[in-house]
Formats: structure tokens, C-alpha cells, sequence
């Protein structure tokens, strides 16, 4: 189910694939975890690539019910 979101969010947004791999490979790993994989991504894509001076981050959740927090991280 969650790959399917996050399938229909790269799509819809005109994300590029390559640009969230990490989402990918966290579901794929460790299955859903709801809001607690923003973390796991976040350690993960600064592991693999690192991040330079005024990279930055959009990161966007969807919770339980109603709920959706979206996030802009400059480092």
C-alpha cells in the first residue's frame, strides 16, 4: 500500500525517482513505518551521498486520518 502512495506522489508532484531512491529503499527494507521513516531516509541519503553546504531537503509526510506535515531542511 505504501509503495503505491509513494508511487502516485512521485507521479503527481513530478518528483524524479532518483531524486527519493532512499524512500524507496527504506519501505523496501523495513516496511511501513509510518511517520518514523523520515528519519531512516534522512540517515540513509546523508550516509550514502552526504550533503554540501545549501543542499537541501523537502520532506513530506502523510500520518493517520487526516493528517499531512510537510518539511523543507537546508543544511
Amino acid at each position: 500500500m505504501r509503495l503505491m502512495q509513494l508511487s502516485t506522489a512521485v507521479s503527481r508532484y513530478r518528483y524524479s525517482t532518483e531524486k527519493i531512491r532512499e524512500s524507496y529503499e527504506v519501505l523496501d527494507k523495513y516496511g511501513n513505518l509510518a511517520g518514523a521513516s523520515l528519519p531512516f531516509i534522512l540517515d540513509l541519503a546523508t550516509r550514502k551521498d552526504g550533503l554540501e553546504k545549501r543542499d537541501y531537503a523537502v520532506m513530506l509526510n502523510y500520518g493517520w486520518g487526516f493528517n499531512a506535515n510537510v518539511s523543507l531542511i537546508t543544511f
